[in-house]
């Protein structure tokens, strides 16, 4: 059954990205590669206005469509991508000590052992990068330490010391950077600033985003949704729990949703000395009148598979956020699903990529599309999203 509606729905995102190395935007470009791959899916309309950069937070306008209803979006990107390249910029044997403290902070802190328990295969994910890291450089130890270990004269060492030291520096690390080394690496030293909030560019980021948020609630929209992927959901948190702290009724009377996809920020919150972001966590799910889900993905090592942020922060007074388990073959065609289910990053994007294929979840869909966040919530893929070839909503 067709439905005979025209309803304009207004909706207003907020959109906290994940730790990747681009800005707003790149983020723009990739909702407008993803945004036509998914109306010609779903047989929708789509228009993705240009991003506006005059404040902060940037944003564009988003205006779908089928033929018989329509949704205008304003879409606000939440951007830390200043906290990235800063993090990147640093001298390399810097950049390394760095990481390898952020490592030692994790286990220090107990939350790779509630990694191990909750999620093993985000544990694995949080130990490849450190051990690719000092798997090759045992080997250019060992090459350049040979000619003492087999008895040779001294003086091969000038020969395998700059062998050892050059194979590093162009065949080990342009090998690791095809498994993203140092973008992991650098994610778990931000992770652990953003957990800890013991960095002041951190503060002062959160206290943008605050603001940002302050005003995104401010706007006229007949459902707000505050979106997070990947770490982004550790800002939001912060960002949401402090401005909730702050005005208290801030969300009052309005139509509000939360989404985190591809992990709830758990990597940061299981931290022992976590706890300012533990007490802003709790004041979200505090809120009556939120919905929150909790999108996760079977086939991605990279999200947090299995948690639940509740249970898992040991609020067992507080009702546990909705899951959604995706699985990403049945969002590509099989030949993109083959070509990418072996790139760890490909899978784990795919949350805020287009589909090639309906299925119960898409991100286009849900943020701009003519669901509320309670209708999307019943969507599975036995229940896939009423639109008809041509997009008209059904039933």
């Amino acid at each position: 059954m067709v439905v005979e509606s025209n309803t304009k729905l207004r909706r207003a995102v907020a959109y906290f990205p994940g730790f990747e190395p681009m800005g707003s935007l790149l983020h723009h470009k990739r909702y407008q590669r993803s945004a036509d791959m998914s109306s010609q899916t779903f047989g929708f309309k789509a228009n993705v206005g240009p991003l506006s950069v005059s404040a902060a937070p940037c944003r564009f306008a988003v205006e779908a469509s089928g033929p018989n209803w329509k949704t205008a979006c304003n879409f606000q990107i939440f951007d830390y991508s200043a906290l990235i390249f800063g993090l990147m910029r640093v001298p390399f044997f810097q950049f390394i000590w760095n990481s390898y403290a952020a490592a030692f902070t994790v286990v220090a802190e107990g939350a790779f052992w509630r990694y191990v328990k909750i999620s093993w295969r985000f544990s694995l994910f949080f130990l490849f990068p450190f051990l690719l890291m000092a798997a090759g450089a045992a080997v250019a130890i060992i090459i350049a330490s040979a000619p003492y270990w087999v008895g040779l004269f001294p003086a091969l060492l000038s020969l395998t010391i700059p062998i050892a030291v050059l194979g590093f520096r162009y065949v080990f690390l342009p090998f690791a950077e095809r498994f993203y080394l140092f973008q992991t690496l650098a994610l778990w030293q931000l992770a652990i600033k953003v957990a800890l909030i013991n960095d002041a560019h951190v503060n002062r980021m959160i206290d943008e985003h605050v603001a940002g948020l302050e005003a995104f609630f401010a706007q006229d929209a007949d459902e707000y949704l505050v979106t997070s992927f990947s770490l982004g959901a550790a800002f939001m948190v912060h960002a949401l729990g402090l401005a909730l702290e702050r005005t208290p009724h801030l969300l009052n009377g309005k139509s509000v949703g939360i989404v985190t996809l591809g992990g709830p920020g758990l990597q940061c919150s299981l931290l022992a000395n976590a706890t300012v972001m533990r007490s802003r966590l709790r004041t979200i799910l505090a809120q009556k009148n939120v919905l929150w889900l909790d999108v996760q993905n079977k086939s991605d090592v990279v999200n947090f598979y299995s948690g639940q942020v509740a249970r898992d922060n040991e609020f067992a007074d507080l009702a546990e956020p909705a899951v959604k388990i995706i699985r990403t073959k049945n969002m590509l065609t099989p030949k993109t699903y083959k070509a990418s289910k072996w790139d760890p990053m490909r899978v784990h994007r795919q949350f805020v990529y287009g589909s090639e294929r309906r299925s119960q979840f898409d991100f286009i869909l849900l943020t701009a599309g003519p669901f509320s966040l309670h209708r999307f919530l019943a969507f599975s893929e036995q229940n896939l999203p009423p639109l008809g070839s041509d997009g008209d909503l059904i039933g």
